[in-house]
């Protein structure tokens, strides 16, 4: 497991004072004059309500295509190493929907010669490009820029999970905390068995929370 970090500011407390009623909007927090009566914590707190809310994890998963996994033997009797960022080849699942499992194992050959195998059934050979119609159903292999002679031989298994359960198990896992020594900071942790993965899990946060900011903005405006 590898420990990532992060820490994102939040606009001042004068920016919340002179905001589009961003916050207020959210929790109704308007005096009957519609002068913004929410105090700065609270605004601050429904900023990180919105960094670890399910919409925002949901589309963060779904854009990083975090229900497929992908992973290799090592020589530690069933331990299995996942090469996020750097897999030989990336699958795309047609006929599955996002919450479905399937579990693939795909070996790469001499020749660009591909073999794969679903549990209980008889291997396949196919190329990359190719629609492989397979038990889980149809599968595409299309090789990556990490695609080399190191992973001929090495049987990668490529797991699909259900997206909503995946984005709900990285929601638990992110733990978001105003920071002790500036309260306009958010400090963000999170363990994860890739430090490429936690990483590129806060990138697309903190992305994903600017886009929901600017078009709340517009459409007050």
């Amino acid at each position: 497991m590898y420990g990532s970090t992060a820490k994102i500011m939040i606009r001042n407390a004068d920016a919340y004072v002179d905001n589009t009623l961003r916050e207020a909007s959210m929790q109704g927090l308007t005096s009957p004059n519609g002068r913004v009566r929410s105090l700065y914590n609270s605004s601050v707190n429904n900023e990180i309500m919105i960094l670890t809310s399910k919409p925002t994890m949901l589309e963060t998963a779904q854009r990083l295509a975090l229900n497929v996994s992908y992973s290799i033997p090592t020589k530690l009797m069933r331990r299995a190493k996942e090469i996020y960022g750097v897999t030989p080849f990336t699958v795309s699942f047609i006929d599955i929907d996002n919450e479905a499992y399937a579990t693939v194992s795909i070996t790469l050959k001499e020749g660009n010669r591909l073999v794969i195998e679903n549990e209980g059934y008889s291997p396949m050979l196919a190329s990359f490009h190719d629609t492989v119609a397979t038990p889980t159903g149809r599968i595409v292999v299309t090789p990556t820029w990490f695609c080399s002679e190191e992973y001929i031989n090495r049987t990668v298994t490529v797991t699909h999970k259900p997206l909503t359960a995946v984005a709900e198990q990285y929601r638990q896992a992110m733990v978001v905390a105003v920071d002790e020594n500036s309260s306009s900071i958010v400090n963000l942790a999170l363990r994860d068995l890739s430090a490429t993965r936690a990483a590129d899990v806060f990138n697309t946060v903190i992305q994903v929370y600017n886009e929901d900011a600017i078009k709340d903005k517009k459409r007050i405006l």
